[in-house]
């Protein structure tokens, strides 16, 4: 066991929360709407999610220059001070942006970030992969959380050998093979914080395969249940689990269409309240108005809305 990491690896455990990136117009440019995003990051904290990830794949990531990415994580940190949540920023890009990156998350305080990989097109290695991981992990003294998804190739074995790097701490399977992340349970003797990247309706069958925190848009939404669904399942309170997941599958088949997860989520935030705007940049296109009656019809469902 890293001794070091011991006591913020308690405290990294249930519902982790992506928050979107608002985006306003201005001058005919889309810009961060820094208020509908700090609103949303008040939401979370006053809900008691314990793991706020700013900047993820739900923020938009990929369509952030490195200034914008510090002001939102800087907003993040600010608005968490003094409480009892962890900023995780999601990390990644070219390697020299995911260090300057990694650094400026430890530079305001946070302790642990998310490493998000993007596959250059031109293919990946496995060792290369590994060497990813390791230069950007040995760049800071703070957790690490490392990333599988189904489109990068990472056998047992090198994501074991990631694990074995000293300050990753964590690992999230988004590839939702579950036997798969078992064995990754296992061949770490259990010392790894296990993440499920599945949402709600994975989160229990990697919950019984050893993980301890799953990841989720919908939380931006409606906290509660995503809290709830979480509790039941490590109480092995199942009925109550697949209820919540039945209750939560009408949202979860709009966001499951092709590029249809973020907009749907902005959507509903503009609606509840929470955001001001629903504008994404490209290649993020908006909802069409059916889309949209659906998303108000959905909430209104689930007694978000009257």
């Amino acid at each position: 066991m890293k001794e070091k990491f011991i006591q913020e690896k308690e405290r990294f455990k249930g519902p982790i929360a992506y928050p979107t990136t608002p985006f306003k117009i201005s001058k005919g440019k889309l810009i961060i709407d820094e208020e509908s995003f700090r609103k949303q990051i008040r939401f979370l904290i006053e809900h008691n999610v314990p793991v706020i990830t700013p900047c993820g794949g739900t923020g938009e990531f990929f369509s952030l220059n490195v200034d914008e990415w510090k002001n939102l994580i800087k907003i993040s940190v600010e608005e968490a001070k003094g409480k009892d949540i962890i900023i995780m920023p999601s990390v990644g890009g070219g390697i020299n942006q995911a260090i300057e990156m990694s650094q400026y998350a430890q530079e305001k305080g946070c302790t642990i970030l998310q490493l998000t990989m993007l596959d250059p097109m031109f293919g990946l290695t496995e060792e290369g992969i590994y060497e990813y991981n390791r230069v950007i992990a040995d760049s800071v003294s703070i957790m690490v959380m490392s990333y599988k998804t189904g489109t990068i190739p990472m056998s047992l074995e090198t994501a074991t050998k990631i694990c074995e790097i000293e300050n990753v701490q964590a690992f999230k399977d988004e590839a939702g093979d579950v036997t798969w992340f078992r064995d990754l349970m296992i061949q770490t003797n259990w010392e790894i914080i296990g993440v499920c990247g599945g949402g709600e309706e994975k989160a229990p069958y990697y919950l019984l395969a050893g993980a301890k925190a799953y990841t989720t848009g919908v939380i931006n939404l409606i906290p509660h249940l995503s809290i709830s669904l979480f509790k039941a399942a490590i109480e092995a309170k199942w009925d109550e689990v697949f209820k919540i997941q039945e209750k939560l599958k009408p949202l979860n088949r709009i966001r499951s269409k092709p590029g249809k997860m973020i907009p749907v989520i902005k959507e509903a935030l503009k609606l509840l309240n929470i955001t001001d705007n629903v504008n994404s940049r490209p290649p993020i296109v908006p909802l069409t108005t059916e889309e949209k009656v659906m998303v108000k019809s959905t909430l209104k469902n689930l007694d978000l809305l009257d």
